[in-house]
């Protein structure tokens, strides 16, 4: 059975699981959008530097970003294109909505 969970923690983390394959991924918007876990089968399969990752002054090492518009936190929340500034705080639309299998 799929479903998305979320669960605060030190930053909000959303959790994509599917009980009956064992596969799992977790997602951080808040340091920048990126993948903190990864398992296929119940097997890990994404490095990433814990320690690293709970300093937001810090850079992240590991993980996978989900790069819009850029991978990495924005300074503010802010995004400079052609001299146009655009407020980008990382948002989840919806966690509650159902998916099947196959969407």
């Amino acid at each position: 059975m799929f479903r998305v969970n979320q669960e605060s923690r030190q930053y909000e983390t959303y959790i994509l699981e599917d009980s009956d394959s064992q596969n799992r991924v977790e997602i951080v918007p808040e340091r920048g959008g990126i993948v903190t876990q990864w398992q296929v089968q119940g097997r890990e399969l994404l490095y990433l530097d814990h320690e690293r990752f709970t300093h937001p002054e810090l850079t992240v090492r590991g993980g996978i970003p989900i790069l819009f518009p850029i991978c990495g936190n924005l300074p503010g929340d802010t995004y400079t294109h052609n001299g146009q500034q655009y407020t980008l705080k990382p948002v989840v639309l919806n966690v509650n909505e159902r998916v099947e299998k196959g969407d």
